[in-house]
């Protein structure tokens, strides 16, 4: 097969070629050009960020026999070898085919002999964390003490799966998700070179897509080579990708706000049925609401979005009149439904159903909403032109306040009060849940505790609860209610104040004797 795919094309031969690791390329060319090269090197981070690559090229450096510096020549009979795959001095293991204690038996015999050319052998196990535990304890010893020409180069996405006695041996270097601005600038390097025209909107959307992974941009961008004729424009991008236009998630997102129930299925099923995956469309909603919350937030989001700014410019439009209440509710709906999308076999009617939830909230209705708009309106009814203030110190409700707020009508939002008091401090909606309301008389609310929750109602008396529950019931009756917590037995409601009366009035006060519990 003549042709090679662009990301081996494009695989790094120098310390120089590696994109976006400078913090490990800078330390490793100090280390070979001081003659300080460690025996054991763990290299873990995410895929396509150069673990395996920088490996190689530390075979070729401490190899070549041109070296300039820390950097290959790439050129002498060594070098080429290595590049080529032919060399008995630099091998690479896959450590997912190769797991068994057999194969590190094998290994540990092999150590002993000389390099067959060069100066050191170099060993490189890739996937190191798939060795089995039999296998990890086998090459444990080795691994410590090494032949002074062999060096280890271990190389893994997951760490934490490698016992603490192999990491303790091994000097760690953890590679980095290379960041869009420096994917974008390779990229531009290799379509330049292929004398490939793409647009830049289109190339934005690559970088961002690969996720940190250069070998994933290279992969898509070889894609996109193949399925456009003349240009990379960014439906070529989309359709290969199987994600939608900046512009549809921001339409997508207006719906939402619109709460345009009709129209926003009606695009989703359009979308869905060119082939696009709802996982991928979730994902883009949410990129889209974060950027949305960055630009309410933060001064100068273009630092933290990496967007053209005309986008921006639109983002910050939408955001506009729209509250961080409703917009971390949303943000939360569409994290919980990507979560289940993975284990559900219908993911189109997760995405559906999550729409549905976002657009039916009622902000209006939320205690966070509310406080603001009252305090909007106090601030508003203070400043108005022409009318005298008076100012009045507020205190507790006075004996003989007239109240338009009744037991009954705390006890029908009773619910919806503990729902608020639990959003702001789980220990007040703890104490509280267990209460029952008993009354409510000249401004003053009873709660009661059955006996076995006589440390609820201590704790509730406190003033930190206490002023918690008071301030979510002047938000909600807007007046003060100043609350009160006994043990139910010593309390009486007005039914058995009025029976007890009738009881007096018929056989005579004498006759009639309250008993106290």
């Amino acid at each position: 097969m003549d042709y090679k795919a662009l990301y081996r094309q494009w695989r790094p031969q120098s310390f120089s070629d590696v994109v976006g690791q400078e913090h490990i390329t800078k330390t490793l060319t100090n280390a070979i050009i001081s003659n300080r090269i460690a025996h054991a090197y763990l290299f873990c981070g995410p895929r396509g960020t150069g673990k395996t690559s920088t490996a190689k090229i530390i075979g070729k450096s401490v190899n070549c026999t041109e070296r300039n510096a820390a950097e290959p020549c790439n050129s002498c009979q060594s070098c080429v070898r290595i590049n080529n795959g032919s060399s008995m001095d630099v091998q690479e293991i896959d450590a997912a085919s190769n797991r068994g204690i057999e194969e590190i038996r094998d290994l540990r015999e092999k150590v002993k002999y000389a390099p067959s050319e060069g100066t050191y052998k170099v060993y490189i196990i890739d996937e190191v964390h798939m060795l089995t535990t039999e296998a990890f304890n086998a090459l444990l010893k080795t691994l410590e003490e090494p032949p002074a020409h062999v060096i280890f180069i271990l190389a893994t996405t997951e760490p934490h799966k490698i016992p603490a006695t192999i990491l303790s041996r091994c000097q760690r270097f953890d590679f980095r998700r290379i960041g869009s601005t420096a994917i974008e600038g390779r990229l531009l390097q290799v379509v330049d070179s292929l004398d490939i025209k793409i647009e830049e909107k289109a190339l934005t959307l690559l970088a961002k897509a690969a996720n940190g992974g250069l070998r994933d941009a290279l992969s898509t961008l070889d894609q996109c080579t193949s399925y456009a004729v003349n240009k990379i424009t960014v439906k070529e991008v989309t359709d290969v990708l199987g994600t939608v236009t900046q512009d549809v998630v921001v339409e997508i997102t207006q719906l939402i706000l619109d709460k345009n129930v009709t129209s926003l299925l009606q695009l989703l099923g359009k979308i869905l049925d060119e082939g696009k995956d709802p996982q991928i469309l979730l994902q883009d909603l949410l990129e889209h609401l974060r950027n949305i919350l960055l630009v309410q937030v933060c001064k100068d989001p273009a630092l933290l979005i990496a967007l053209p700014d005309e986008i921006i410019d639109r983002i910050r439009k939408q955001s506009q009149g729209l509250h961080r209440v409703y917009l971390d509710f949303a943000i939360d709906i569409l994290t919980n439904a990507e979560n289940s999308m993975k284990w559900s076999g219908n993911p189109r009617l997760m995405l559906e159903l999550a729409m549905l939830k976002v657009v039916n909230f009622r902000p209006d209705l939320n205690i966070e909403i509310l406080s603001d708009r009252i305090a909007a309106l106090e601030n508003k009814s203070t400043l108005a032109p022409g009318v005298p203030s008076t100012h009045r110190k507020v205190t507790d409700a006075e004996p003989n306040q007239t109240s338009s707020v009744s037991s009954k009508g705390i006890k029908d939002q009773w619910q919806k009060i503990i729902k608020a008091v639990k959003k702001v401090n789980i220990s007040t909606y703890a104490f509280l849940v267990e209460a029952e309301v008993l009354d409510l008389k000249q401004g003053v609310l009873t709660l009661g505790y059955s006996p076995e929750y006589s440390f609820h109602r201590e704790r509730l008396g406190q003033k930190e609860h206490r002023s918690l529950v008071e301030e979510m019931l002047k938000t909600i009756f807007g007046q003060n209610i100043r609350v009160e917590c006994q043990m139910k037995e010593n309390v009486k409601n007005d039914a058995q104040e009025d029976v007890l009366k009738k009881a007096q009035q018929i056989f005579g006060h004498d006759k009639i004797e309250e008993e106290n519990n």
